[in-house]
């Protein structure tokens, strides 16, 4: 045990700065579009309700002609679908300069993002805490040493759980010792941890699963390359144009849907094409696989199929990015961002009590207190022989509830029934059902939020039963 304590307070030393950085820009990356929508002036879309990939992409030769309209000397390079808002994206070359547009498919309309951005500093902040988000700012050094880091945090929050387990059979979760500062500290710690940290391992461990992904599909276009390069050769035919392209492989592949397409620069250079299962719910990531078509003969098409294993780690894109379509469940991610950094700031404060307890620590340790003075949102308290309101009724129902579901009733307290681990088993529990619910349809995303919800509660009644 002491050598899992030891390794468990190293790996946070070396992990814990990241963990806040990583939390913190995560935090506003949740809302990055809302933060978008304020500060963009963009045209407003409608969706149809039964348009799917197929039609959306039926338009492109309409978005081409409307780019080329408003730009004659344009050199189309790329166009993406974005199904969930009934758009086409074409990168495009214009003057000298790359430059992205969309094509909205209802309104039959050219949208620029360019220019229309209120505030730069926004924008670029936005734009930076997604890189520190991926890489630290710091490109493929930065990816390489996040890597590292997350795989420290994932055995950092499994070693706090695994010495967590005898503490809480002597101390339950929610119990808050105010004779020491230490203690204090430590009974936060382990409780904010049991909170947050079920969902702080599911969000790290698809973090790394996404970096196994990113190097998977480089091996796959590696590979992809190879084939199409020594692909052999084939008498010119007519030239083909995207729209025919579309109409081609919507019919060869029915099952599946189109998702980017890059144009080539040569006439006789090939077609590269992402096609992926068509899914249910739109705003979640479908792993894609490669068609090349040739650009002057539409009959040397070269397939190139993918491997099981790659397929399956692009669900960890889900959970970590697509599993959060309502603004409520993102407010609920947001609460556990923030807990997670109280988690790692909690942490490295109970670490310099060794040295600090009476001295260097009393500011740091009242602002703690002061942020985690708010803990208990619950009022289950009566007020002598008054009359209940109905907000009271509505507490004690939901105090009710919760004692019986986790057997937290009062009687129990100093007979030993109550294991510290319940709270963080109901977390945990919760956690994962929060996290993968919403991959079964966007209306599974109710079952995330009462999950969050339901955290927070059993959260609240174990301090208060227990202090």
């Amino acid at each position: 045990m002491n050598k899992i304590y030891t390794l468990h307070k190293i790996l946070g030393i070396i992990s814990a700065l990241v963990f806040i950085i990583v939390s913190i820009t995560g935090f506003f990356l949740l809302f990055r579009g809302e933060i978008a929508d304020r500060n963009n002036d963009n045209v407003e879309y409608v969706i149809k309700e039964d348009m799917d990939s197929a039609e959306i992409w039926s338009h492109t030769g309409e978005a081409i002609a409307a780019l080329r309209d408003s730009y004659p000397s344009v050199q189309v390079e790329s166009i993406r679908l974005y199904e969930s808002s009934g758009r086409l994206s074409l990168r495009c070359h214009v003057d000298g300069r790359s430059k992205r547009m969309f094509y909205d498919v209802a309104t039959q309309s050219l949208i620029s993002p360019a220019g229309a951005v209120k505030q730069d500093f926004m924008d670029l902040t936005m734009q930076q805490f997604g890189r520190i988000h991926k890489n630290l700012g710091m490109g493929s050094i930065g990816r390489s040493i996040l890597y590292v880091l997350c795989i420290l945090i994932i055995l950092t929050i499994v070693s706090g759980y695994y010495i967590n387990r005898p503490i809480s059979n002597k101390v339950p979760l929610g119990v808050i010792r105010k004779n020491s500062r230490r203690l204090w500290l430590s009974d936060w710690h382990r409780f904010i941890s049991a909170m947050a940290g079920p969902w702080a391992l599911i969000m790290t461990l698809s973090g790394v699963l996404i970096f196994c992904y990113s190097d998977m599909t480089k091996v796959y276009y590696a590979h992809a390359y190879e084939v199409v390069d020594a692909a052999p050769s084939y008498a010119t035919l007519e030239q083909v144009n995207p729209g025919e392209i579309v109409s081609l492989l919507t019919e060869e592949y029915p099952s599946k849907k189109m998702v980017n397409m890059v144009i080539p620069e040569a006439n006789n250079g090939f077609y590269e094409v992402q096609i992926a299962d068509a899914r249910e719910n739109t705003n979640l990531y479908t792993p894609y696989e490669l068609v090349f078509v040739q650009a002057d003969n539409i009959n040397n098409r070269i397939y190139i199929p993918d491997t099981g294993l790659r397929n399956n780690l692009a669900e960890a894109l889900n959970i970590h990015l697509h599993n959060h379509f309502f603004l409520v469940t993102r407010l609920l991610w947001g609460i556990m961002a923030l807990l997670s950094v109280l988690m790692a700031i909690s942490g490295i404060l109970l670490y310099l009590t060794r040295w600090y307890n009476r001295t260097y620590c009393d500011v740091a340790v009242r602002s703690f207190n002061n942020i985690t003075s708010l803990r208990c949102p619950l009022s289950l308290k009566v007020r002598g022989n008054q009359s209940l309101t109905a907000g009271e009724h509505i507490s004690q129902l939901v105090e009710t509830l919760i004692g019986r579901f986790l057997f937290f009733q009062k009687k129990n307290l100093n007979n030993g029934v109550i294991k510290g681990y319940h709270v963080a088993s109901a977390s945990a529990v919760l956690s994962v059902i929060a996290m993968l619910s919403p991959l079964a349809g966007i209306d599974m995303e109710y079952i995330a939020v009462i999950a969050f919800i339901m955290i927070f509660l059993i959260s609240a009644y174990a301090v208060k039963k227990l202090n």
